[in-house]
């Protein structure tokens, strides 16, 4: 038999996958190979001045700053701050109230608000205003107590300046010397009937 091999030799095969394979990675067979770290680049952010970042911060606070926080401008002052008036909300006797609108009111030119006529008649009536408080005052002590009638009310906004103010006050410290306390209703309610009673006067235009 000839020892010459023949065309196609698994021998040979072996040998030239060797060849075309690379070389096994260090480490024990049958180990896994790790996979390759990769790196990237760390970026680089712009360096903004100092007084952009200090304008971006105010403009950033200015934006989250709750609203309604601080309250009314100081600046901006209400009507009665500035002319020194009051104002005073009351409810007076439907009929009462139909005797200043007709009676009073209603033979008038030019006609006064009510805060007008309340402090005119504490000024030239006084005396008048303080009898109608303790006839008030009285009939409240002597009201029953048990079932009442229910009675009908006209509200006013009445907006005295200082001076009518001081009238009224003065008319109702005159009253408390007599009676308990005396309240502002009272002492206007006291007053309309005066002013239904004697009228107003007006100032003569010269």
């Amino acid at each position: 038999m000839s020892g010459r091999r023949g065309a196609f030799d698994p021998s040979r095969l072996d040998d030239e996958l060797d060849a075309l394979l690379p070389p096994p990675p260090n480490g024990p067979p049958g180990a896994p190979v790790a996979a390759a770290t990769v790196q990237r680049p760390t970026p680089v952010l712009p360096v903004m001045p100092a007084d952009v970042r200090a304008t971006d911060a105010v403009g950033e606070q200015a934006k989250r700053a709750p609203r309604g926080a601080g309250g009314r401008p100081t600046a901006r002052r209400s009507i009665a701050e500035e002319t020194g008036a009051t104002t005073a909300a009351v409810r007076i006797p439907k009929p009462l109230y139909d005797a200043v609108v007709h009676d009073l009111l209603g033979t008038l030119v030019e006609r006064p608000s009510y805060a007008q006529i309340v402090g005119w008649t504490c000024e030239d009536h006084a005396d008048d205003v303080v009898a109608e408080l303790l006839h008030a005052a009285a009939a409240v002590r002597r009201a029953p107590r048990g079932r009442r009638l229910a009675t009908d009310g006209v509200p006013l906004t009445l907006r005295f300046q200082p001076t009518e103010r001081a009238a009224l006050d003065d008319v109702i410290r005159r009253a408390e010397e007599e009676a308990e306390k005396i309240t502002r209703t009272a002492a206007v309610t006291a007053a309309l009937r005066a002013a239904v009673k004697h009228g107003v006067t007006a100032a003569t235009p010269r």
